[in-house]
């Protein structure tokens, strides 16, 4: 990846704002270190993905096996998005955020940039009828 392309890639702020708020809900040794990344970033403005790369790398020098804890931090940047962020604004219901998330649209709404490094995915298949 050339430096000038990893430069366009940027996360949504809601996305920064809620992984550190789950350092500091969930008591995380990182959850200090975190906050401190993140002051000043305002939840509706875009920004270098790499300072979501900074708050992941002080949780993963902090603990032997971070998977769980970046698990959780994913539910609360999720949160995050969807309270302070424009969440509300799209989904109502369940259904709805399925439908969101298909052709990976709940993904470019927190990551933007050269599609190679922004990745997709999709939703392969949505029965209403069936639950």
């Amino acid at each position: 990846m050339t430096g000038e392309k990893r430069k366009k890639l940027e996360v949504f702020g809601a996305t920064l704002l809620g992984f550190a708020e789950a350092c500091k809900d969930l008591n995380i040794v990182a959850g200090s270190t975190a906050g401190e990344l993140v002051s000043g970033v305002e939840v509706n403005k875009w920004y270098p993905f790499k300072r979501l790369r900074d708050i992941e790398a002080t949780v993963i020098e902090a603990y032997k096996n971070a998977g769980p804890i970046l698990e959780k931090a994913g539910a609360e940047m999720m949160l995050t998005w969807y309270n302070l962020g424009p969440g509300k604004e799209i989904i109502n219901t369940g259904v709805d955020f399925l439908r969101f998330q298909s052709g990976s649209q709940g993904y470019a709404s927190v990551v933007k940039g050269p599609e190679d490094l922004v990745g997709s995915f999709e939703l392969v298949e949505l029965d209403e009828n069936k639950g």
